[in-house]
């Protein structure tokens, strides 16, 4: 191998890499996630000078440079293999350590099965059953012909354990978690917008926000929340559905952790952007529900068989590595002119309909867990209030309204943990918001 053969290889590579990570992190993603590819910049920036420095080493010393290279890859690849033969991504239930103590502490039963696992238990006896998929897995799908805003009609879906239980629910026609018979109902109490936090993560129904408000005062209730919604694809959902009901009030509920930022995203897909910039766009998706069936399945036939992307990402690896001494950062929160834009044309919807508004906000679990010196400024919480009031939205504050006045707001969250709320938080909250929207 001529002396120049091994220094062209590292250039070819590191130039490759570093066009690769510029491509993921600006064409993809367009730049909303510098901070997370940052890392992968330095490394980039790392492999490109030693290739440089490389045609200046003596032979004999890049040679065993590049052996070694390559025996780290190949190592690289033979852990991944394990946790991709054994498969390690179903298997494995990560739980952090500090939820592990908490769980000790509770002496609470804890069902340890990952999700997956529970999954496939269930559909041993029952096939129909179907796992949860999220809306915005479609977001980078452009050229799909339409894009699903709910999940499979009719059939029985997992969700996910978070407070030492597995829950699912029987999804309604229109594949949101709802009593099914409500659709037909002539009139509904309560319309509900929202994320994963209203979507029932994690509990049984009953427990739910929805489950709170059609339990207590025998209230009708359409839930159309799923999970990882964002604030437009909240919008695009109430464009597509509100019509198939007559709701008295609707409950727009907006989670401070990463609404705005999944905005962001949103704003990168085409058909969700048309609900924004045209009026008069719908895809009729009440009509289609046979489609978004099929594609959703499509989806979990994706998650049930090995995927061979991953593995020569180096997923699992990554996982247990550089994703993990790497801390997330913490989203910066932007008020965002399409967010209010979104808030006004939603409120302009509901008056031409004689329906009224209320913007709930929710907490996150970080503003508890950490010693916050003015907690108005987190999250742009206050900016965020100021400016929906401004609007002349009625506003139901929820960390003023509950979690403030709690004496220990961290147990309102599954075993003390980051996350959802548990079945406590959920019915404070739904009683809180009864007792608001009931007052004289």
């Amino acid at each position: 191998m001529k002396n120049k053969t091994i220094p062209l290889i590292f250039v070819t590579l590191s130039i490759s890499f570093f066009i690769f990570v510029f491509y993921k992190s600006q064409i993809i993603h367009g730049g909303i996630k510098i901070e997370y590819y940052s890392k992968y910049y330095y490394l980039a920036i790392i492999l490109n000078i030693f290739s440089l420095i490389s045609f200046f080493l003596k032979k004999d010393f890049l040679m065993k440079i590049f052996i070694v290279t390559l025996s780290l890859v190949f190592s690289l690849y033979l852990v991944e293999a394990y946790f991709f033969l054994t498969s390690f991504e179903k298997k494995q239930n990560r739980i952090s350590e500090s939820k592990l103590v908490e769980i000790k502490k509770s002496k609470l039963p804890y069902d340890f099965r990952s999700k997956y696992e529970f999954y496939r238990d269930l559909k041993k006896n029952d096939p129909n059953f179907v796992l949860s998929v999220n809306p915005e897995i479609f977001k980078k799908q452009n050229n799909k012909d339409i894009f699903p805003l709910s999940g499979i009609s009719y059939r029985p879906t997992v969700h996910g354990n978070e407070n030492g239980y597995y829950t699912f629910y029987l999804s309604d026609r229109y594949g949101f978690n709802n009593h099914d018979s409500d659709w037909d109902k002539k009139e509904i109490d309560y319309l509900l917008i929202g994320d994963s936090f209203v979507h029932g993560a994690f509990v049984n129904e009953n427990d739910s926000i929805a489950g709170n408000l059609r339990n207590k005062n025998k209230n009708t209730v359409i839930n159309l929340s799923y999970k990882g919604n964002g604030p437009l694809i909240k919008f695009a959902t109430l464009r597509e559905y509100l019509d198939k009901t007559k709701p008295k009030k609707l409950l727009w509920f907006y989670f401070e952790g990463n609404d705005l930022y999944e905005l962001t995203d949103e704003l990168q897909n085409k058909t969700l952007a048309s609900y924004l910039n045209d009026d008069l766009f719908s895809q009729n998706l009440p009509l289609k529900q046979n489609i978004i069936d099929e594609l959703i399945l499509n989806e979990i036939k994706k998650l049930e068989k090995k995927n061979f992307k991953k593995f020569f990402k180096l997923t699992n690896v990554r996982s247990l590595t550089i994703e993990k001494t790497v801390a997330y950062p913490n989203w910066e929160q932007k008020i965002s002119n399409e967010f209010y834009e979104i808030i006004k044309k939603t409120k302009n919807i509901l008056e031409k309909k004689n329906i009224e508004f209320y913007f709930v906000y929710l907490p996150e679990y970080d503003r508890y867990s950490k010693n916050l010196g003015d907690d108005k400024i987190y999250n742009d919480y206050g900016k965020v209030i100021n400016k929906i009031s401004n609007l002349g939205v009625n506003i139901i504050d929820i960390h003023e309204e509950v979690f403030s006045d709690y004496p220990d707001p961290l147990a309102l969250f599954p075993f003390r943990s980051d996350g959802h709320y548990n079945e406590t938080g959920y019915t404070l909250i739904g009683k809180k918001i009864l007792n608001l929207l009931n007052k004289p």
